[in-house]
């Protein structure tokens, strides 16, 4: 397209507008009407006489003939117009990187006119989106993480039911359980009879339970076994288990069940049902262990 003097009055026109919305945003003087008459007088859209093919290219700022605008002084000046063209840039490049609403609207461009290239880090707040604007298709995947999460600040209201998996979460609940349908014959060696491994993410504490009974098969004996939970490999006496007779052939069959807590260090943690026969002929039967981990102690 020809560059005729009304094309390049055009051209002005745009710019100028855009140092208007400049000084709209810092608000600091009225810029505009001055810059207007100038452009229409270098496009030669006015009934002033023309200005020559070389003030159209020499238009900018300066501190001379300063002309007062709410108590502010704001002035203008014939430079050329490269100067003009840094000027602008450099004063884009001062504002906030935050895109003021109907800014689009007023420069006639279509959305979206701005995008994270426009807006500088950390440069947005909460203060800055509205409640409920944002949803999940606005955050990029595993761009964020427990920092910029406030303390307390999520409910069970925030989460979408079945959304959450044990892979979300780092210091979820485990358990591990051993059991059979079987009986053991017990001697006066501690024996370990089941055993389970938890492997805690981070400090916590660790419930063990075990149910199982004692059958004394002797009518002969006076029959006593003994069993307890322990990370050993030995029947701890401060946690025993035991079932016996008074008498010879005076029981059968005794069922038994124990519980003990542990405090936990993270990393993987061996937990032993152990037994013997303190006197007479002890069986063990069905015996079971159970494990589970929490990480936080009420």
């Amino acid at each position: 397209m020809k560059k005729t003097k009304k094309n390049v009055g055009y051209y002005w026109i745009l710019i100028g507008k855009g140092v208007e919305f400049l000084a709209m945003m810092n608000r600091s003087c009225s810029i505009w009407p001055f810059l207007k008459l100038n452009l229409l007088q270098a496009a030669g859209l006015t009934k002033k006489a023309s200005i020559s093919k070389n003030r159209i290219n020499t238009l900018y700022f300066n501190e001379d003939n300063p002309m007062k605008n709410n108590n502010k002084e704001c002035s203008w000046k014939v430079l050329p117009l490269a100067k003009l063209t840094v000027v602008c840039v450099l004063l884009l490049g001062t504002l906030p990187g935050i895109a003021e609403a109907g800014v689009c609207g007023r420069l006639h461009v279509r959305p979206p006119c701005v995008n994270s290239v426009d807006v500088r880090p950390n440069s947005l707040t909460g203060i800055h989106i509205v409640d409920n604007s944002l949803t999940g298709a606005d955050i990029l995947d595993n761009s964020l993480t427990t920092a910029d999460i406030l303390d307390n600040s999520l409910t069970s209201t925030d989460v979408q039911d079945n959304n959450l998996t044990g892979t979300d979460l780092a210091d979820e609940a485990g358990a591990d359980f051993d059991s059979a349908d079987q009986e053991f014959p017990l001697t006066t060696t501690d024996q370990v009879v089941r055993s389970v491994a938890i492997t805690a993410p981070k400090p916590g504490q660790v419930i063990i339970s075990t149910s199982g009974y004692f059958y004394f098969p002797s009518g002969a004996t006076i029959d006593v076994g003994r069993c307890a939970i322990t990370t050993g490999t030995t029947v701890d006496f401060t946690h025993l288990i035991i079932a016996g007779e008074s008498i010879a052939s005076a029981m059968a069959w005794v069922p038994f069940g124990a519980t003990r807590g542990y405090t936990v260090a993270a990393g993987t943690t061996i937990f032993n049902l152990v037994c013997n026969t303190f006197s007479g002929t002890v069986n063990l039967g069905d015996p079971n262990l159970t494990a589970i981990y929490v990480s936080t102690q009420y």
